[in-house]
């Protein structure tokens, strides 16, 4: 009985990888692993099954901080989707210094039209709610990327195995993030900037 405990245990253990809850599947494992504890050290205490059940038990727990995000994810989280039109990842997160300012760009992505042709992407976290007024401030982040040769990566770029003309264009998407670290479209703003006129206000 000691090892069905312990088969358990780790099997709810390995299941809390895929069910982050930590009122349920890893704390159920824990309670198995308990069990197969108690009734082994009564009983035959044999030390394979100890080993299962400790094997068990650190996957529980360390499932368990995993749900109550006590571990940091070591994965890299997804950009935020701009458009329903498919989006590749073109950067991961950086921070630009624009004018003084530090901005956290969440990441640039190659924007897939419509009309088969691609937009780069750029988008902002910012801690205020946008809107037509700040312009000027996509302004700057879509001249950076011009200056900086960002839109040169796209202009070649491949996606869904064909070769997507490149349409000229920047797209800047400032996105609110709010105290907690939550990120939401309803509070984001999108604007585009031909790259020929950025061209020219960066060389006049």
């Amino acid at each position: 009985m000691s090892i069905i405990f312990g088969i358990l245990a780790l099997f709810f253990g390995i299941g809390a990888f895929a069910f982050a809850n930590p009122a349920g599947v890893p704390v159920f494992g824990l309670a198995f692993a308990a069990a197969g504890f108690l009734r082994e050290f009564r009983n035959s205490k044999r030390a394979a099954v100890f080993f299962l059940l400790g094997l068990a038990t650190l996957i529980c727990a360390f499932g368990t901080l995993r749900s109550l995000h006590l571990i940091p994810s070591f994965s890299k989280p997804p950009q935020t989707q701009t458009s329903p039109n498919p989006e590749f990842p073109i950067t991961g997160a950086e921070v630009w210094s624009v004018l003084g300012t530090n901005y956290n760009v969440e990441g640039t992505s190659l924007l897939v039209m419509g009309n088969g042709q691609t937009m780069f992407i750029v988008k902002a976290l910012i801690n205020f709610k946008p809107d037509a007024t700040h312009k000027p401030i996509a302004q700057s982040l879509a001249k950076y990327a011009v200056e900086h040769g960002y839109h040169k990566k796209v202009s070649a770029s491949w996606g869904n195995g064909v070769a997507q003309p490149f349409s000229g264009v920047i797209g800047v998407a400032l996105i609110r993030q709010s105290s907690s670290g939550l990120l939401s479209l309803n509070s984001g703003y999108r604007y585009t900037f031909p790259v020929k006129d950025l061209e020219e206000k960066t060389n006049p």
